[in-house]
């Protein structure tokens, strides 16, 4: 999912949600920088890994851990298994007119271009989100201003081995990506996966058949998107889920 679907599903099962663990529920797509890899953490043992850490080291951030455990939950029903079906939801509501028109697009191999759906059906679930509930943009920009991000860098410049300037320039990044775009609004859509495609895919797009396959995706969950949310909220149960 998209970082407000991540914060939403976070806040719902959270009455006690801080700065933390908003940033925690969409920290693992950090990994947009390159800066650590997907599997870094979204998987069960390098999430369990980094919570020892975290346990030893630098225990204030316990709340961040758990965020990112909430993320892991809500990957796990878009990605791997809803309703006790697999794929995920995010998968599984990719058509083959979207997969079609995708690929036309993109030009790229047919897995990369799976993924691409996937990610055009989670940012769906975003938009359909943002016109129906308030809160969660205000959230995310507050707790972007309150977590500490010099202590942050320490801690994951620490764990993954890497140099702080850089690691502290990829957080800059990571939160200008997060706050950069009005969501609420479809043609920031555009923009933003007019960029992903150029920075993530080293692809141009057209703003055309972007809108064409954004619209499209919209359309395919604007009935499903609010049961699924729910549905994932209710079978919440604090687990660190491996999303192979």
């Amino acid at each position: 999912m998209f970082f407000n679907a991540h914060v939403y599903f976070a806040k719902r099962i959270d009455k006690n949600l801080n700065s933390l663990k908003v940033l925690g529920s969409m920290f693992p797509d950090f990994a947009k920088t390159g800066l650590i890899t997907w599997d870094d953490l979204h998987k069960r043992q390098p999430i369990l890994d980094f919570s020892a850490f975290v346990d030893q080291t630098a225990p204030e951030f316990k709340p961040f851990v758990q965020g990112i455990i909430y993320h892991n939950n809500l990957d796990y029903t878009s990605h791997f298994e809803y309703k006790n079906e697999k794929p995920g939801y995010a998968y599984t509501n990719i058509t083959t007119e979207l997969f079609e028109l995708a690929r036309q697009a993109l030009k790229i191999e047919d897995q990369r271009v799976r993924v691409s759906c996937h990610n055009l059906i989670e940012a769906s679930v975003d938009y359909h989100l943002l016109k129906k509930t308030l809160g969660t943009v205000e959230l995310i920009k507050q707790s972007s201003k309150e977590v500490n991000r010099e202590k942050l860098t320490e801690l994951i410049s620490t764990y993954f081995k890497k140099d702080k300037e850089t690691m502290a320039k990829g957080i800059d990044e990571f939160f200008e990506f997060v706050i950069g775009y009005d969501l609420r609004s479809f043609e920031e859509w555009v923009r933003l996966f007019v960029d992903l495609n150029k920075s993530y895919l080293n692809i141009v797009v057209s703003e055309e058949d972007t809108r064409k396959l954004l619209e499209l995706s919209f359309g395919l969950t604007k009935d499903t998107w609010e049961e699924y949310l729910l549905t994932s909220i209710s079978s919440f149960n604090n687990d660190v889920k491996d999303n192979d």
